[in-house]
Parts: C-alpha cells; sequence; structure tokens
C-alpha cells in the first residue's frame, strides 16, 4: 500500500511504551489495534526488525482501536494500559497479539495474570476504565497526525515516512536484511532506508 511523509502532532516522549534506547538512530512508531489481523501479520515484522537493527532501533507503541470495526479492540487496548500501571505492558502486548482471535474479558483476565500482572488489581483497573484516557490520548494524538487506521511511522535522522499496511513494513525488513550482516554500520543502514523511501514518497 502506499504511503506519505509526515510527522506527529504528538512527539514521542518519556510517557510513550518504547523499546530501545532513547539514542536509537531509527525509531518506528506503530499505532495499532490488538484485533486487528493486519496488526498482527505486522508483529513478528517488527520483531524481525528490532533483531535486525538492535539498539538502533527504538519501537514505539500507540493505540489506535477501529471500535466500529473490531468490537474487542478498546477494551484490549484499555486492559494493556491496565497491565502496563504495573510495569508490564510489553509482556501483554506481546500476548495480546499472539492471541488476538480470543480477546473475551475472561480471556483478557488470564494474559494479565500471564504476564505478571496482578490479577485483582487489574480487574479493578478494567472495571473502573482507569486507563481509558491514556489509551484514547494516542488516538486522539494519531487522529491529529493523519492516522485513520493501522500506521507506522519510520524516522531516521530528519526523515520521516509514514508506511501503511503491512507490505510497506515488509519491504523495509526485506531492505534492512540485504545490508551488510552483522554489524551493519550506520552508513549502510541509512542507505538502505533511503533506498526504501522511494517505494512511499507521495507529496
Amino acid at each position: 500500500m502506499s504511503s506519505s511523509g509526515g510527522g506527529l502532532a504528538i512527539p514521542v516522549s518519556a510517557d510513550d511504551h518504547a523499546l530501545g534506547p532513547q539514542s536509537a538512530s531509527i525509531t518506528l512508531v506503530e499505532y495499532g489495534d490488538y484485533e486487528c489481523s493486519f496488526c498482527g501479520a505486522a508483529y513478528p515484522i517488527v520483531a524481525a526488525l528490532q533483531r535486525t537493527f538492535g539498539d538502533e532501533l527504538r519501537f514505539v507503541f500507540r493505540n489506535m482501536p477501529l471500535a466500529n470495526v473490531h468490537p474487542h479492540a478498546e477494551t484490549a487496548a484499555e486492559a494493556a494500559e491496565a497491565v502496563g500501571l504495573q510495569g508490564h505492558f510489553w509482556e501483554m502486548h506481546d500476548l495480546l497479539y499472539e492471541h488476538q482471535n480470543a480477546l473475551e474479558p475472561s480471556a483478557l483476565l488470564s494474559y494479565a495474570s500471564a504476564s505478571g500482572a496482578d490479577s485483582t488489581e487489574f480487574e479493578e483497573a478494567l472495571e473502573r476504565r482507569v486507563t481509558h484516557d491514556r489509551a484514547q490520548h494516542d488516538v486522539e494524538g494519531g487522529l491529529r497526525s493523519g492516522v485513520k487506521w493501522h500506521t507506522h511511522v519510520l524516522y531516521q535522522r530528519s526523515s520521516v515516512w509514514r508506511l501503511v499496511g503491512v507490505g510497506a513494513l515488509r519491504a523495509v525488513s526485506r531492505v534492512a536484511r540485504r545490508t551488510p550482516s552483522r554489524r551493519r554500520s550506520l552508513e549502510s543502514r541509512s542507505r538502505a532506508l533511503a533506498q526504501t523511501s522511494r517505494l512511499w514518497r507521495a507529496h
């Protein structure tokens, strides 16, 4: 699918869920929906990019549940944030994508427990919708940035690319794998990303 350039209305900050050092030369921001099959397909691709780029990549996840299409997405997003309050966001994030066809309340409780969170505290937070505003903050920021569905935004120094669709993300992964193996230099990575960006510059 096509994509276009553009930054984010709400810049990445310490409030975001992020994996990878702040000093990383590349930042990948995902606006994701735990019940979306395309997001599920992107999940292992992102993991592969993390392995390929190592400490040169920072991955940021933001919520973009399409509640009008996916009935469990909004609750799943709030559940991940509720577990995040206990310091286990990424464990829950992974479990939700690995079991995205089973996101009923009883399943969410099971995943929260498996992630290491306290079940009672989780249930109370979910019932009171303590994390609703946190999830909606991501959605509102995405909408202000022109994001309407599952999207990845890739930053590399002063360049920004918006990758819409799993195909675009797969292309990034393919190009990354073609760069010199093992200890890839920042220069070679930059060339790879520049080559990839030509696929999506639509402005």
